[in-house]
Order: structure tokens, then sequence, then C-alpha cells
């Protein structure tokens, strides 16, 4: 009887042991997660640039290790000034970063690879994520997952762009799905593959605000988005816009700008890292 339960028991593990997606994560996964609310209110791009540095591999963490200041938040405090003080190269008379509205992602692209220059490390790029032509909603995932699981693996977590669109009306009175707020985490695991069929995967992710170690799911968009009500075509508060479905639900981005009665929805709208 021993013998038979303990066979059982040991059938089950190994059968937990395969039921358990293999994950790729971060190089270093011990690290502190710097903490925006200790630095600027809108820095939440350049701690996730600190936070992909200090999760990623040795000569990515070394670009930290080095600048001249010996706390987490100075370090942060110098790249802000000395690279997101720069003129931006996509709007015109505006600095990359300030303390009104951050910085956006192009622009921490290349903050990130004027900090990385001369080190003999991958150039970062960035790229969107909203849904192709003839694409599938399963395909922008797998496409979401693919660049995700290369940058992991060239030991750079890759920064994500969240965005927060709610539904509401024009001052014309028509529908619309209207950007409300942007953030940026820095993924530090995915799986290994994403089994055929499957329609989300689970991250795990460093959140800036609050400098906290967290879990999501993403998820392909539940349907085809059909245009918005312009020329008499129908919108419908239930799709929102053509993009991967961020469920981050202790990331409250833009929530306190939803009005109430209003539906929103968080989407992965774009990737810097290895590409």
């Amino acid at each position: 009887m021993h013998r038979i339960l303990l066979s059982f028991i040991l059938s089950l593990s190994v059968w937990n042991a395969c039921a358990q997606p293999l994950f790729i994560s971060a190089p270093n996964m011990g690290a502190t997660p710097a903490n925006q609310l200790r630095v600027f209110a809108n820095s939440c791009g350049p701690c996730a640039l600190y936070n992909s540095y200090m999760y990623g591999g040795e000569k990515w963490r070394k670009i930290i290790s080095d600048i001249p200041r010996e706390e987490s938040r100075e370090k942060i405090r110098y790249i802000v000034r000395t690279y997101g003080s720069r003129p931006s190269t996509y709007y015109k008379n505006s600095k990359r970063w300030n303390g009104r509205s951050g910085i956006n992602a192009k622009d921490l692209t290349d903050v990130a690879n004027e900090t990385s220059r001369g080190r003999w490390l991958p150039k970062l790029s960035h790229d969107t994520f909203f849904q192709k032509t003839r694409e599938k909603n399963t395909d922008l995932l797998k496409r979401v997952h693919k660049n995700l699981k290369h940058s992991l693996k060239k030991k750079f977590p890759p920064i994500v762009t969240l965005q927060r669109y709610v539904a509401r009306k024009s001052r014309a009175g028509q529908m619309n799905w209207i950007l409300i707020q942007s953030h940026f985490v820095s993924i530090v695991s995915v799986p290994e593959k994403i089994p055929t069929g499957d329609t989300q995967f689970t991250v795990r992710y460093v959140d800036p605000w609050g400098g906290r170690f967290l879990q999501g799911t993403l998820t392909a968009p539940p349907n085809e988005f059909p245009p918005i009500t312009r020329g008499g075509a129908l919108f419908d508060p239930t799709v929102g816009p053509t993009a991967t479905r961020a469920l981050f639900p202790e990331t409250r981005v833009g929530l306190s700008k939803v009005k109430r009665g209003e539906q929103s929805v968080l989407i992965l709208a774009g990737l810097t890292g290895v590409l």
C-alpha cells in the first residue's frame, strides 16, 4: 500500500513539474527595484531603465556601477540630468525628459544607447505592438512574446510601454478611444514557449511606481477592432485598441482619470530592448 501511495505521489510530482511552463528570466533576479517615488514623480522611464540594467547581465549592470554616485536615486538623477536634459530628436524645442510629462519611449531608447555607448553592448531599439494589417490576434501575441524573449536572452530585460485608453465622447459627440496615461515597466520573466492556441501568457515585471516586483498576464485582443464612430461606423467600447492587453491589476496606470461608468483598457503599446 505504501509503495502504491509513494508511486502515486512521485507520478503527481512529475506531472506537476511537466505541467509548469519553463521561464526565461533576467540574469540578476535578486536585484532591488528602483522606486520612482524617491526620485522624481514622472521618472518611470529613467527608473525602468535603471531596473533593466540592474536585473540584466553583468555588462549592463556595470553601466550603473560606473555612475559616480552612491545611492540608486542619485544614479537615476544623474542619468536624467546628464542624458534626459538633452534636446529631443522627435519633439522640436523640447528636452527628452521634463518633470511634467516624463519621457517618451523613443527618447528613452536614445538615452539608453548613449549610456551604453562604447561598452560593446548590443544597440537597443524601439518597436510598437499595434496590430498590423491582416495580422491575427494570436500572431500579435506571438510577436510580442518573441521580442520579449529575445531581449531577455540577450541579458537585457525589455522596457515596455503600458498605455491606458478610455472610451469617451469627443466635443463633437463622437465616441473615441482616448489615451489618458502611459507608464514604463521592465519585463524580467516570460515563458519559454506559448502553447499552440493559447491566447495569453504570464509575465513577471518590475514596476518603478513603488519599486515592486509583480506578476501579470498579456492577452491577445478579443476581437478584430471595428472602425471607431466616423461616418456612421459602429463604435464598440468592449473591444478597444488593436493591441495586446495587459492584465496588470496591481499597476493602476491612469485609473484615477477614468470617470464613473467609463470603460478603459490597459495595453502593451511598445518595447525598448534588443530586437
